[in-house]
């Protein structure tokens, strides 16, 4: 059965290449400490490095479908627009985007009250960065 299958392999490896470990309460319900911890990392915020390749008005689109509208009119530019790094922090505040090389713009940021929705490309389209010959260097 299903369940025995399930079972034996949280014990010992056999056909799967790693021991299953079973979460030891429901992923779907979230608990006081795992609250806690997301409120915590908005108060103090978390950053990083992305690239930058492109702003698109959506007017009142959001969505899935924006985000497949931008791609779609971001992939069709001639030439494409380079991808330009920038500093990425969330906050409880909102979103900032530093441009840290003043390529593009020095900041920008986007209130919590703006963002209407954050999502990937429902077709995964992929950036290829390429070198002045089109030699891919990087997917994204």
């Amino acid at each position: 059965s299903l369940s025995a299958l399930v079972y034996q392999h949280s014990i010992t490896p056999l056909a799967l290449p790693c021991k299953l470990v079973l979460p030891e309460q429901d992923p779907g319900l979230e608990t006081d400490e795992h609250t806690s911890n997301n409120d915590t990392l908005l108060e103090q915020g978390a950053a990083c490095s992305v690239l930058y390749l492109h702003s698109v008005d959506m007017e009142s689109l959001t969505g899935p479908q924006a985000v497949k509208k931008a791609l779609t009119e971001m992939i069709a530019l001639k030439p494409r627009p380079s991808a330009v790094p920038v500093h990425f922090k969330v906050s409880n505040q909102g979103i900032t985007l530093t441009d840290n090389s003043r390529k593009l713009f020095f900041r920008r940021h986007y209130p919590v009250k703006s963002i209407s929705h954050c999502g990937l490309d429902l077709e995964g389209r992929k950036w290829t960065q390429t070198n002045d010959d089109g030699v891919p260097i990087n997917t994204w």
